[in-house]
């Protein structure tokens, strides 16, 4: 090998090195925002739940992407939804049913 071969050579490596070196940057910067988005979107499942463990059965989780977390956020939406139905029903045709049997 000549020194020209070996400049070359080194030339190649470096460069390799670069576009190494740039793409393991842009991956941990993809990966650091994706984090955050996974967090926000845990963080507002959270509070929806905490709300609702409160008795606020009216919060809402926010349905922004398609994907599993909003199919969890959707279903949370609708467990919600059904309970805010039951506790808004009355009852009193179940009571009066209660009370029929006591006699």
């Amino acid at each position: 090998m000549g020194i020209g071969c070996l400049g070359t050579l080194v030339r190649i490596i470096k460069a390799f090195v670069f576009v190494a070196v740039v793409l393991i940057i842009y991956t941990c910067t993809i990966m650091y925002h994706w984090l955050l988005l996974f967090r926000l979107l845990l963080d507002n499942q959270q509070r929806v739940l905490i709300a609702a463990a409160n008795g606020d059965l009216t919060a809402r989780v926010p349905v922004s992407h398609q994907g599993e977390l909003s199919i969890i956020a959707y279903y949370t939406n609708e467990m919600l939804n059904s309970w805010l139905k039951v506790k808004t029903m009355s009852y009193k045709p179940v009571m009066s049913l209660s009370l029929d049997y006591r006699h």
